[in-house]
């Protein structure tokens, strides 16, 4: 067998076995895409001054507005990640022009952040947030 051969089937074999003992650890998974950053968290819902009476939680996913009904939110840290929690005071549907917006870094952790939202009361007046991740 001449000694090219027998590098190219050597060559081979080995990048076979190679890719078969490591295991893939990115890309799609069962149900969807891959991502490195948090998809998904739950936020408390606070009224009275800064975080003091808990009175809900909500589930909030990336980049999905959603309409805030409390003075305050406590937004959980990411373990791994940089987030950001923007809130659109003043409107129901994350309008900056509507009353202003207010963007909070979350950084790292493993605690929560008290943000405020500024719904003093539902019906009167709005707000909504936005979570991101990445």
């Amino acid at each position: 067998m001449p000694a090219s051969l027998l590098f190219a089937t050597l060559a081979t074999l080995t990048t076979t076995a190679l890719t078969l003992a490591f295991p893939q650890t990115t890309g799609p998974t069962t149900g969807g895409p891959f991502s490195p950053f948090p998809t998904n968290t739950t936020v408390h819902l606070y009224q009275g001054p800064t975080c003091l009476y808990d009175v809900g939680i909500q589930a909030i996913s990336s980049s999905q507005c959603v309409t805030l009904t409390t003075e305050w939110v406590s937004v959980p840290q990411a373990p791994n990640n940089n987030c950001t929690f923007a809130v659109f005071q003043g409107d129901d549907h994350c309008d900056a022009g509507a009353g202003g917006l207010e963007t909070y870094q979350v950084s790292a952790g493993s605690d929560s952040v008290c943000l405020y939202a500024g719904v003093l009361q539902q019906g009167i007046y709005h707000g909504s947030g936005m979570w991101t991740c990445g």
